[in-house]
């Protein structure tokens, strides 16, 4: 139960606190109604993983804040807060760091930071990607705080105090030694002084053009529980061990795992995120488990900084880090989240034609065109949404789904042709519909690199522009958009070429070509092989036309 207790305690607050709800709300702070209370309550049982997608977390990060008045607990408590409500979460390794329904210790241990220490979704998915690369640049893979004591921890020192050194426990030098060149291939070492757990200014030392050598210090194993008393409550505690560098199959001290500590009475818990999910566990237990191994040495420990809030206020102030709307993101992810009555909704690779609202839910109705397959449009849940009962008809038109019928093929029967998706509840405030529709029919496009061609834009900004990984074969303008277009050859894949952004270029309205002649967008085989050029040509955004 202690890990509802602050919903719980909401709920009481508003019932009970009469005086408060007459003072003036700060800004951007609303009363709550009844429908919104229960709504919390409901929210507040549920933990991160389970909500299902980021539109319920921002949900529920709203509806928090404003039953609180603005005045959210201490920083500290609040990081014991979402990370009590994130256990559960399934671990995997190398998991990316807005997935929600998996995650490893540093993402894990980063979104929980950066839920307790804003008070929006929008700002703690900058913050997460602050923590996650240097100086907020997320634009270049070569930015990753991939280390956790010789980058994460160095460089977000602005928001964390390594106070390994005041913590009463036996203090050992340490000489971190990283290898980037089996990370970066090929990065130039910066020349920036790294902070030492005792203070102390140490400049990095190339190893071989590519490393970093830097000393610091950290609780030696057998006197951990000598600084039990000294923890706080939101400690991000990081565990040093003798591992095997891979690259050079030598045993170096490196970060093995992270978490965060939670103080109860006279109990001192690790919360953290190791296989085979999140979960909490006595840290003496966990400290005795690690010195039965040979390669434990001990633990450092950062607290977060005195006024953090104000602090990654003034940060994400500073940092150039693009905002994103939580709808956005579980599009990215392909997590639209669960309805009620248990359907799944789904994010199509092209704008729906109509929308329907049945029982609550809102479906869109796509129509197929030449060359659509279901597949291409629904991606992996395509099975899941032609056997749903709204599309009864749609299945006895075509009884082979692997063969549908497109858009005009039976003018007297347009739902013949029309497949329906489950898109959000209707109650939802924000559309699935993010660009403009399409203008022109498939039946009727000439991409082919022409200038002259008509193509549905599918971008409405430079909020979806793309670096690609090699200069465009040709340019053309849509509907006052520049897209470069790239010609597939072999041992091309879309993530090489577009990196994490690909299926947003692949899902672009002026690539419905590309898409119905390569509908498994891992396989471009076909792209590969065809002679014809709308085949095996894909188009990015670079940048709103000029006038």
């Amino acid at each position: 139960m202690r890990i509802y207790l602050l919903g719980v305690l909401t709920i009481w607050v508003l019932a009970s606190g009469h005086a408060q709800a007459q003072q003036p709300a700060p800004t951007g702070i609303e009363a709550l109604t009844s429908n919104g209370v229960a709504e919390l309550q409901g929210l507040s049982q549920q933990r991160v993983h389970k909500l299902g997608n980021h539109r319920k977390l921002a949900r529920y990060m709203e509806l928090r804040r404003n039953s609180l008045n603005g005045a959210l607990p201490a920083p500290n408590l609040d990081i014991v807060h979402y990370a009590r409500k994130s256990l559960g979460i399934r671990y995997k390794r190398d998991s990316k760091s807005q997935a929600l329904l998996e995650a490893d210790c540093v993402t894990w241990t980063e979104r929980v930071v950066s839920l307790a220490l804003t008070d929006s979704w929008e700002d703690a998915y900058r913050l997460q990607r602050r923590l996650r690369y240097e100086g907020g640049n997320d634009t270049d893979f070569a930015n990753v705080n991939h280390y956790p004591i010789a980058d994460w921890l160095t460089n977000n020192g602005w928001l964390l105090e390594d106070v390994s050194a005041q913590l009463g426990g036996t203090l050992e030098p340490l000489n971190i030694v990283t290898d980037r060149q089996a990370k970066f291939l090929e990065i130039e070492v910066s020349s920036n002084t790294y902070a030492s757990g005792t203070g102390a200014l140490v400049s990095p030392v190339g190893i071989d053009g590519f490393g970093v050598s830097m000393i610091t210090s950290y609780v030696f194993a057998e006197t951990i529980k000598d600084t039990f008393d000294s923890l706080q409550s939101g400690d991000v505690v990081f565990f040093i061990g003798n591992n095997l560098d891979r690259s050079e199959r030598v045993r170096r001290p490196r970060c093995f795992h992270m978490g965060v500590i939670e103080k109860d009475g006279l109990s001192v818990n690790l919360l953290h995120c190791r296989p085979p999910m999140a979960s909490a566990t006595e840290l003496a237990r966990y400290v005795q488990y690690g010195i039965a191994r040979d390669n434990f040495l001990g633990i450092k420990v950062a607290r977060i900084r005195s006024g953090a809030r104000q602090l990654v206020r003034d940060e994400l102030a500073r940092a150039t880090i693009e905002s994103q709307s939580p709808l956005k993101q579980d599009l990215k992810l392909g997590i639209m989240g669960v309805a009620v009555d248990g359907t799944q909704f789904v994010p199509p690779s092209r704008i729906p034609d109509v929308e329907l609202e049945i029982d609550g839910i809102v479906y869109g109705g796509i129509d197929l065109r030449s060359r659509d397959s279901l597949h291409s449009l629904l991606g992996n849940r395509w099975a899941y949404v032609y056997d749903l009962p709204i599309n009864t008809r749609f299945r006895i038109a075509n009884p082979d789904p692997m063969n549908v019928r497109c858009l005009g093929c039976d003018p007297e029967d347009v739902e013949s042709s029309r497949i329906f998706v489950p898109l959000r509840n209707a109650s939802d405030s924000e559309s699935l519909i993010l660009l403009p529709s399409p203008n022109v029919d498939s039946e009727n496009e000439s991409i082919g690199g022409a200038v002259g061609g008509s193509a549905p834009a599918g971008a409405t900004s430079t909020d979806e522009v793309v670096t690609p990984s090699r200069d465009p074969d040709v340019q053309i303008t849509r509907e006052g958009v520049l897209y470069g277009g790239i010609d597939i050859v072999e041992g091309d894949s879309l993530y090489a070429l577009f990196g994490v952004d690909w299926q947003t270029v692949y899902n672009l309205d002026i690539n419905v070509r590309f898409r119905a002649a390569n509908p498994n967008p891992n396989r471009l085989i076909q792209a590969i092989a065809s002679s014809e050029t709308t085949d095996r040509r894909i188009y990015y955004a670079i940048d709103d036309a000029q006038p």
